[in-house]
């Protein structure tokens, strides 16, 4: 509906709700997730404008965090253009070609592992002989009827089959899950839900506005958002790729084996007989904080996960991450035993700024569980 559903007396539950969430008293920041578009949001915000004072209109604005799962109404491009304030993450151009992509996309992102990913009908390669919405020989397909919609309970019966492709929506919450990564400190920095920068986009596609909002000039973008940007990864290929998508891409496997050990405590009776995610500790520490450290160039930074534990008395497997997209610091840092609980990290001299280093530690249950702990290592 966009802006036809937004203007003077069209409150809605949606955009009531939304009031009342960031006008809580609660400091904390009030994260509003669009997956099919944003009149609610719109229709929030032009009420708080028309009612209320320019400040309190400000503090109400500087409450909010909207993830887009790109602009799926035209209501989303006036609220930007509306309020240059708002924090604002998406992408402004054609889906396929979107960060959240990774999140579903079989065989469109290079090197991503697509064998717990369903795929549909209409996008497989063998659609003419397919009849119903999923195609039942791919191995992503597979695992999600194995994992997810067969055997799991009365949650698992209502998981519907992939009509376009799944989970398009889901990055907008992955990030917000509290596993150590996170991502919702800073987007650069990060996570499940794919990592973003804040910048003034110059060469959106046009084009595509035009074909999907006719009825609304949109000239692009009018202020910085938080918006696309490529990380390097390997691929299950063993191949190096670098693409924006891969900012998902490169968790897939963590958070759909997640999914599936979720799943598995709706048809369990006991605690014990279900897999649950390690708690990862820093040095003795644990949580999920981020944890940061000072460093000087070329000076070797021990890195310790002792501490870390299973609930279920489970083998941890530890993993120490560079991930220099996260971070400012332009040489080339590299960590000595990255799969021991204990491990160095490197600075090389000749470079200042941020060095991030993702400790990953994984269960060795039946479907794979992940604790992370975030460093960032302050170089100067």
């Amino acid at each position: 509906m966009g802006m036809q559903g937004v203007g003077d007396d069209l409150d809605t539950s949606g955009s009531n709700l939304v009031i009342t969430s960031v006008d809580r008293d609660d400091p904390r920041p009030v994260w509003v997730t669009l997956w099919g578009g944003a009149n609610c949001l719109a229709q929030a915000l032009w009420t708080v404008r028309r009612t209320r004072a320019e400040s309190e209109v400000a503090a109400f604005v500087s409450k909010i965090r909207v993830y887009a799962i790109s602009d799926q109404d035209d209501a989303a491009m006036w609220i930007r253009e509306t309020f240059p304030d708002l924090f604002y993450i998406v992408s402004p151009k054609p889906y396929s070609q979107s960060t959240w992509y990774g999140v579903k996309g079989v065989g469109d992102v290079p090197g991503a592992d697509d064998s717990k990913i369903e795929l549909s009908s209409l996008r497989s390669p063998n659609k003419e002989n397919l009849t119903g919405l999923i195609d039942p020989d791919h191995p992503g397909t597979q695992w999600v009827v194995e994992h997810i919609r067969t055997g799991h309970g009365p949650l698992g019966a209502l998981y519907p089959e992939t009509k376009y492709a799944m989970e398009g929506d889901t990055p907008s919450y992955l990030g917000l899950i509290r596993n150590g990564l996170n991502f919702h400190e800073n987007p650069k920095h990060g996570g499940w839900g794919g990592r973003y920068e804040s910048y003034q986009p110059t060469e959106t596609d046009l084009e595509f506005y035009k074909r999907r909002y006719p009825d609304y000039v949109y000239k692009g973008e009018t202020r910085p958002i938080w918006t696309e940007v490529d990380d390097t990864y390997v691929g299950v290929d063993g191949g190096t790729y670098t693409d924006n998508r891969g900012t998902v891409v490169r968790w897939r496997n963590a958070f759909q084996e997640d999914f599936a050990a979720r799943m598995d405590w709706g048809i369990t009776e006991r605690f014990e007989d279900a897999n649950h995610n390690p708690v990862a500790a820093f040095r003795g520490q644990a949580g999920r904080e981020t944890i940061h450290l000072d460093a000087q160039p070329g000076e070797a930074v021990a890195m310790s996960a002792e501490g870390s534990s299973d609930p279920d008395g489970d083998v941890l497997h530890f993993y120490w991450m560079l991930y220099p997209e996260a971070g400012t610091f332009a040489g080339e840092p590299r960590i000595e035993g990255d799969d021991q609980e204990a491990a160095v990290l490197h600075v090389p001299t000749g470079a200042e700024g941020e060095i991030h280093v993702i400790l990953d530690v994984s269960d060795r249950g039946g479907h794979p569980m992940r604790a992370y702990r975030r460093i960032i290592v302050h170089v100067k």
